[in-house]
């Protein structure tokens, strides 16, 4: 016989009472068992030569306890009664399994704890948390932290973290916790000192030890089995378990908590090199000159956007004559498109023009859109703010933070008091981002996937500040990480206008920004201000500004002709000149490439904006652009939530700034992001830090009322 103890929550041993009700009874000092009369566990009966025996398993209670039962008898025709049983005493007095506790000298010293839990929200997540110093008391208040990982279960028996996970349960959250927690000692920590696991699941620590039998989760179980005997083994025995009341004072607890809802969420900061590509950053998106015509008219959001046609805001409807036309035009694009969902996309147009054909309905259409909003919203972030800094900087600022701007929206000083007015107490604003109008109407006609993202008008955001007051409010709270050069790098990679000058351009960048600034600034420039001048002058050129109006911003003398100059040491010569030109050439190229594009954007700023219809091709191409920075910033934000490297906290058009995860330097991130990027954008794309120029000092953490900002 074979005797195993079921835990009286088991619901198994439920089902047990229910079966054998009457089979088994206790008669003095021993068990009688007496088999059904129909014989159905005799495996031979209908086998003309039945096996010489048969294994039974039942249960039974003893002194109040279950007892599984595991026999041989033998195979027989009729009804028999076994006789008395006579378990060993050890049955009786099997005492309950003991958590063994770490020696107390141990513990008054403080030992490494890993703190374990698990989420069953959405697909599951785990989260650790790994601390030095704890006493293994419930609330471990001397304990300080070390680090945290979280990741989602994953299910994928492919993936290089893959434990054996069938359902994204809690109890295989609970189980895929203490799996890492293991993992993190014996990759990462890797030495043979004593240590203490606590998770708030008994479940997870009984399948650990081993005091329990599941029959569920069996694979995952077994890992964590093998895991904690090798473990346990490699420090010499000094691996303990104990358990930690949920939701209750422990900080570590609750902080291991929030970290397995981060990966139910999907973010990852992953145990070791296994979760180094895991789970797998988003698939590239086609940009707007790959996409074909049935690919923009599915991706539309709604029926104007199917057709082409930007949404009416005023009385004024889109006219029949309209609609015909852009659904002719599209249609007959939409015959020579070879894509086996340009079907479906047909059958979308053929619908949105009997929409949009029916005066009542159109109208109702438009109501709705409105209604929701033509501009929804893309994303929230929490934002900190260096309020201290700020501060310093009002009083200590010399008397240049007075000097008028050029905006006219007051000096840096007063700028920077209305700014912290505006934070109020908060050293921690929230800001919510959506596109501007054009943007957002061109991602729901399907023209673009996105484009620049703007916080809404009455968000408090630091981005809005003149960059000097944005590098003080920014100051030790994350590193601004920018895209190099993101307007010529997409240009290159896409027209055939100006390749050369933009290519001369990229390779000897600093060069020519240097030369350029110290030509129309003169030495007496500090060198910053000038590759600053030089940088803006450049942006200008790519919207296909003139060399004359930023002169004539920079206060230089008019009409300074700047010669070819020669750059890097293979005697190639770059001309300004020439890259001035090639823009406004590579506009016209553009227009000719992506004229349904233009023709919407035109068709959108008749409507809403009249005044600058005249600049409809630069417009267009503008957001053409922006769409590469979108995309690179997408990518962003997508490795920052899946490789745990960070928390972007604000949004910089072509970068982010970002608040880095222990352990991960500017470098790594720039290294990271630029090879993420240019995965996303199918060409070389670097992602570079710009250091915010303001020394952060001890950045105290007091709170100024508003009359205290007024009498800064």
């Amino acid at each position: 016989m074979w005797l195993q103890e079921i835990p009286e929550h088991d619901t198994p041993t439920q089902r047990w009472k229910k079966a054998w009700a009457g089979w088994v009874r206790e008669a003095g000092s021993g068990v009688t068992l007496a088999l059904p009369l129909t014989r159905p566990l005799v495996i031979g009966e209908h086998d003309p030569t039945p096996p010489l025996s048969v294994v039974v398993t039942t249960a039974l209670q003893v002194n109040g306890r279950y007892v599984r039962l595991r026999m041989t008898v033998a195979p027989v025709l009729g009804p028999i009664v076994i006789g008395t049983l006579l378990p060993p005493a050890s049955v009786f007095e099997l005492p309950p399994p003991q958590v063994t506790q770490p020696p107390p000298e141990l513990l008054r010293a403080g030992i490494l704890s890993i703190y374990t839990d698990g989420s069953g929200e959405a697909d599951g997540g785990w989260g650790v948390v790994v601390v030095h110093g704890g006493r293994g008391t419930q609330t471990d208040t001397t304990a300080h932290h070390h680090a945290t990982f979280y990741g989602p279960i994953t299910l994928q028996t492919t993936a290089p973290p893959f434990l054996g996970a069938e359902r994204g349960t809690n109890n295989v959250a609970e189980l895929t916790a203490f799996a890492e927690a293991l993992v993190y000692l014996r990759d990462i920590e890797g030495s043979t000192v004593p240590a203490i696991i606590r998770p708030d699941s008994t479940y997870a620590r009984d399948v650990a030890l081993g005091t329990i039998t599941v029959s569920a989760n069996c694979s995952l179980a077994r890992q964590v089995r093998q895991l904690w005997i090798h473990e346990e083994a490699r420090r010499g025995g000094q691996l303990w378990a104990l358990h930690v009341k949920a939701h209750s004072s422990n900080k570590w607890n609750a902080a291991a908590d929030r970290a397995a809802a981060r990966g139910a969420r999907g973010e990852a900061r992953g145990v070791g090199a296994r979760w180094a590509d895991w789970p797998p950053l988003p698939p590239r998106n086609p940009r707007a000159h790959e996409v074909s015509e049935s690919e923009r008219v599915l991706r539309a959001t709604h029926a104007f956007g199917v057709l082409a046609i930007p949404v009416p805001v005023g009385v004024r409807l889109a006219s029949p004559d309209q609609i015909e036309a852009c659904t002719r035009a599209i249609l007959l694009r939409l015959n020579l498109d070879r894509s086996p969902r340009a079907p479906q996309a047909i059958a979308r147009v053929r619908a949105a023009r009997t929409l949009l054909l029916d005066a009542t309905r159109q109208r109702a259409e438009a109501l709705r859109l409105i209604r929701e909003g033509l501009q929804p919203i893309t994303r929230v972030l929490t934002c900190p703010v260096n309020a201290a800094a700020m501060r310093r900087y009002i009083r200590n600022a010399g008397p240049e933070a007075d000097a008028p701007r050029a905006d006219g929206l007051g000096t840096l000083r007063e700028r920077a008091r209305d700014f912290l007015r505006a934070l109020g107490q908060n050293h921690v604003v929230r800001i919510t981002y959506h596109h501007c109008r054009l943007g957002a109407a061109l991602v729901a006609a399907g023209f673009i996937c996105t484009a620049r993202e703007y916080a809404l008008r009455g968000d408090v955001d630091p981005f809005r500040l003149p960059r000097a007051l944005r590098d003080v409010a920014f100051a030790g709270r994350g590193h601004d990480l920018d895209d190099s050069a993101s307007y010529p790098r997409a240009c290159l990679d896409v027209f055939q206008s100006g390749r050369e000058q933009s290519r001369l351009f990229l390779t000897h960048r600093e060069q020519v920004l240097a030369e350029v600034g110290l030509f129309f600034l003169g030495p007496h420039v500090p060198a910053p201000a000038r590759r600053k001048a030089a940088k803006d002058l450049f942006n200008a050129l790519d919207n296909d500004g003139s060399l004359e109006a930023w002169e004539r911003r920079q206060g230089c003398p008019a009409m300074m002709q700047m010669p070819p100059f020669a750059v890097g040491t293979e005697g190639e010569v770059f001309s300004l000149r020439a890259y001035q030109d090639s823009r406004r050439a590579l506009t016209g190229e553009f227009t000719r490439r992506m004229p349904t594009l233009v023709a919407f954007v035109r068709a959108w700023l008749a409507l809403n904006k009249p005044e600058n219809e005249h600049k409809f091709a630069l417009t267009a191409k503008s957001f053409f652009l922006q769409e590469a920075e979108g995309l690179s910033r997408a990518v962003k934000l997508a490795w920052s939530r899946l490789r745990g490297a960070g928390e972007i906290t604000s949004l910089q058009h072509d970068g982010v700034v970002m608040v880095l995860s222990q352990g991960v330097t500017p470098t790594d991130a720039c290294a990271a992001l630029t090879e993420v990027c240019t995965a996303a954008l199918g060409y070389t794309q670097p992602v570079e830090e710009k250091p915010f120029q303001f020394d952060p000092g001890d950045s105290e953490d007091d709170r100024d009322s508003v009359a205290d900002v007024d009498a800064l």
